[in-house]
């Protein structure tokens, strides 16, 4: 299944005199964590494989430059039954930014719970960090 569309006035940015503050990660569930226990002693099961994929070609508004964009990040489990990556760019006014997160493995044993509780907490934190353009 894969879908494509067009999102008009959704609020990703919040405007300043003199900067903008993106957050290009639309509220969509990605930066829920349904890991809530400290341990886990039985297996983690998911409800299915998913790939999901956001790809945004900004043009931005004249003056204005990068002054703060998200490092890139990638992680993945063993056997890459989880993939997580991330990356912004800001080139000749234009911002672009790729997110991809693929879920293959639909098990995981008990010892991979922390690992699994690690990869959704740094994906909230990267998915809610803010793009931060200056106006020159």
């Amino acid at each position: 299944l894969q879908f494509k569309g067009k999102i008009e006035n959704e609020a990703i940015a919040t405007a300043t005199p003199d900067k903008l503050y993106l957050n290009p990660v639309f509220p969509n569930g990605l930066d829920e964590i349904p890991f809530k226990l400290a341990e886990r002693t039985y297996p983690i099961e998911m409800n299915y494989s998913s790939d999901i994929s956001l790809i945004m070609n900004l043009t931005l508004p004249e003056g204005y430059t990068a002054e703060s964009i998200p490092e890139p990040i990638r992680f993945v489990t063993e056997n890459n039954g989880i993939q997580v990556t991330y990356d912004a760019g800001f080139n000749a006014g234009k911002l672009n930014v790729t997110l991809k997160y693929i879920i293959k493995q639909l098990y995981f044993d008990p010892a991979e719970y922390a690992t699994l509780k690690g990869i959704y907490n740094q994906r909230k934190q990267k998915f809610n960090e803010q793009i931060v353009l200056t106006k020159s």
